[in-house]
């Protein structure tokens, strides 16, 4: 997983894992938002995937991210077709901004 700048958020990327079903990407991705929102201090962090990748979807709605479907786009640099179209979910520090602002995240 990696944290990737779509400004002024943050986004979770990763890459498909041979094996799935086990948890692994919620697990490494519930970690990167800990390190997002604790250590970067970050105040909001996104994900996109595509429409048809049901996986990546539950795993983000697992997360307690949130899609608004008027946030959905298409890709510039990808031609038409399936792999086009993304949806953009997104997660805002559960801890607010008064967190934030008294210094103790990171």
């Amino acid at each position: 997983m990696r944290l990737i700048s779509l400004r002024p958020s943050r986004s979770l990327g990763g890459s498909p894992a041979p094996v799935g079903g086990q948890g692994y990407a919620t697990e490494a991705a519930r970690a990167a938002l800990d390190y997002g929102f604790s250590g970067l201090g970050l105040q909001e962090i996104v994900a996109v995937t595509v429409p048809a990748n049901q996986r990546s979807r539950r795993v983000m709605e697992r997360l307690g991210m949130t899609r608004a479907p008027q946030d959905d786009f298409d890709h510039p640099r990808l031609p038409e077709g399936p792999l086009r179209r993304h949806v953009l979910y997104r997660l805002r520090d559960p801890r607010g901004a008064a967190a934030r602002l008294s210094g103790r995240c990171g």
